[in-house]
């Protein structure tokens, strides 16, 4: 049984997406950990596995957020933010990191609202609190 929802949450990206905390839809944070090949040839005719070691950690992530009519995200300059995404489980346990926001998608459509979804790539290291 999940420990808390998806219903409390926010993204905040210092100055270019002010605001837009209280539109996000949604948010994801990938974590991931290169694996370096050091397999070594093998004497014999026995078969051989693949040996792998831990490499450089990374983390990137992606956000959907409801456009305000009264005023656009300033994405003219994707400038350095720290960025935080956190979720409420009771504590106020968060993500959070330097960001580097990589790219920024536009959506209007007749059926539904305006939407924009951005990934941002992570630059060092992850703090969760």
């Amino acid at each position: 049984m999940p420990a808390f929802s998806g219903e409390k949450g926010s993204v905040l990206f210092g100055s270019i997406f002010t605001g837009f905390d209280a539109n996000v839809q949604k948010w994801s944070i990938n974590v991931a950990q290169e694996m370096l090949d050091v397999t070594t040839l093998p004497g014999g005719s026995s078969q051989v596995w693949k040996t792998f070691v831990a490499g450089v950690s990374s983390w990137s992530g992606s956000f959907e957020a409801f456009i305000d009519d009264t005023v656009l995200p300033d994405v003219t300059s994707f400038d350095q933010a720290s960025g935080i995404c956190t979720f409420e489980d009771g504590s106020d346990n968060n993500f959070s990191g330097t960001v580097f926001l990589s790219d920024c998608d536009f959506e209007n459509d007749v059926a539904g609202a305006a939407i924009v979804n951005c990934n941002f790539q992570g630059s060092g290291a992850l703090a969760i609190a």
